[in-house]
């Protein structure tokens, strides 16, 4: 999947691409190609956890179906987002490169986050961080929307997968930003129309998803301790 790659654009974080990241970017495909552990897989995309030839870990992020308009980001977009998201004040992975091949094949390359999303906290059942506060966790989250909204930012996709724990303080964070959007002016952020099908998009308001994944997780604490 990863072998024999003609990268046909780089973009890199908060910089202009140079000779230096696109060296980088075959690196570090190359040690995927080679090492690396499936994190997950969704519709469109798997996300891969590896480390560089200096142990640095990193996470990479494949979209392995061609992004669909107005469902789905390209990786240029949802690279750009995140990074939005990050300077508004929101803990979100870091973005470092994006890539796009000669066959059609995208790639973010981010940071790595010491923790697991709650989807997979409830399924294996792991153990919290000692230091997880619930009352702390729902009202951060609550104020990172209210941050992303304040730059017309939304996620549109808050779900059980896509909030993280952070396993060294105990604190949310919120990841992948394939369906999020800017939205400017007063047109509804979780609609949108497909013209060339005639279809209206609906997509999840973050707010009401936020409390629904509250309500989940909360509900599986609860009788955990039973």
């Amino acid at each position: 999947m990863f072998e024999n790659i003609n990268y046909k654009e780089i973009f890199a974080h908060n910089e202009k691409v140079n000779q230096d990241n696109i060296e980088i970017a075959h690196k570090l495909i190359e040690e995927v190609s080679v090492n690396h552990i499936e994190l997950g897989q969704g519709d469109e995309a798997r996300v891969y956890f590896s480390h560089d030839v200096n142990k640095q870990d990193f996470c990479v992020k494949e979209l392995h179906l061609p992004p669909r308009i107005f469902v789905v980001n390209t990786i240029q977009q949802e690279m750009s987002l995140q990074e939005q998201a990050i300077q508004s004040g929101v803990r979100s992975p870091k973005p470092v490169l994006c890539l796009e091949t000669d066959k059609g094949e995208s790639f973010l390359v981010m940071e790595t986050i010491k923790g697991h999303n709650l989807l997979e906290i409830i399924e294996k059942g792991l153990a919290l961080p000692e230091n997880f506060k619930q009352e702390f966790f729902w009202d951060e989250l609550k104020n990172m929307l209210d941050k992303l909204h304040a730059e017309q930012i939304y996620h549109r996709d808050i779900k059980l997968a896509n909030i993280m724990m952070d396993y060294t303080d105990g604190s949310p964070i919120i990841i992948d930003y394939g369906r999020a959007a800017r939205v400017v002016g007063e047109d509804n952020p979780y609609i949108d129309i497909d013209y060339g099908k005639n279809e209206q998009i609906n997509y999840k308001d973050d707010l009401k998803a936020l409390n629904s994944v509250k309500s989940q997780f909360t509900s599986y604490l609860t009788n955990r301790l039973k």
